[in-house]
């Protein structure tokens, strides 16, 4: 497993999957598709004469962009080839980065349906439509088979979940044996609560950060083992 935490303290106001109904309005923009495009427009890209790159500074949704992203892989070990899902894929910039970079396919699965829009329309885009799949879903109830994937990833998603249990059971359900897990999460720090709205939450109501012990106690058990680059 490959684990990027960062604790959260006294912070001030991306996407969700929870179980929680609200969850959805947070992200959902119905114009989102058309607002990306315009934007897209607007700066000159073009199908055929864009690649991921190009649109690094939009799609990838989290916390230090693109470098976060790039972190996180490099403890990976990925394989060309070798399947990956993306949890809370948001608008897909995770996902096509693993499969431009390492030769991956990569599946991904997002709460929100206008994230998923966008995600395979910035596939077509760049090119990548083969490499990369798209669907809407919850993280608590993935629309997959028992071990259908080499690894599992996500980024800045857990935070918004309460049911850690049920959403670790299902990642470890869709993936293979001696697969790796890649999770970047946010969590509480040892300061005051944060202040709302923040970037994932717009009340307490839809943010479920963990201390960090205890996220570690909910997350290793023997069901899963540890793999390089674990804290």
């Amino acid at each position: 497993m490959v684990l990027r935490l960062h604790p959260v303290s006294r912070a001030i106001g991306r996407r969700q999957m929870s179980n929680t109904p609200n969850v959805p309005d947070h992200y959902g923009a119905t114009d989102l598709r058309r607002q990306v495009r315009q934007a897209l427009e607007q700066s000159g890209l073009r199908p055929g004469s864009s690649g991921w790159k190009n649109i690094a500074s939009l799609d990838q949704f989290h916390a230090r962009g693109l470098a976060a992203t790039e972190d996180l892989a490099a403890g990976m070990g990925l394989i060309a080839g070798e399947t990956v899902i993306d949890i809370g894929c948001g608008l897909g910039g995770p996902s096509r980065y693993l499969a431009a970079t390492f030769g991956c396919h990569v599946a991904g699965i997002d709460l929100s349906q206008p994230f998923v829009d966008v995600a395979r329309m910035l596939a077509e885009l760049v090119g990548l439509e083969d490499a990369v799949d798209y669907r809407q879903g919850s993280a608590l109830d993935l629309p997959f088979g028992d071990a259908t994937f080499d690894h599992a990833w996500t980024q800045h998603v857990a935070m918004n979940i309460a049911d850690r249990g049920r959403l670790y059971s299902e990642i470890r359900r869709v993936m293979k044996p001696n697969g790796r897990f890649a999770i970047y999460d946010a969590v509480a720090g040892k300061g005051e609560a944060p202040i709302y709205p923040v970037p994932w939450a717009r009340s307490a109501e839809t943010s479920f950060l963990l201390r960090r012990k205890t996220w570690r106690r909910s997350w290793f058990n023997p069901g899963l083992p540890r793999f390089p680059g674990t804290m």
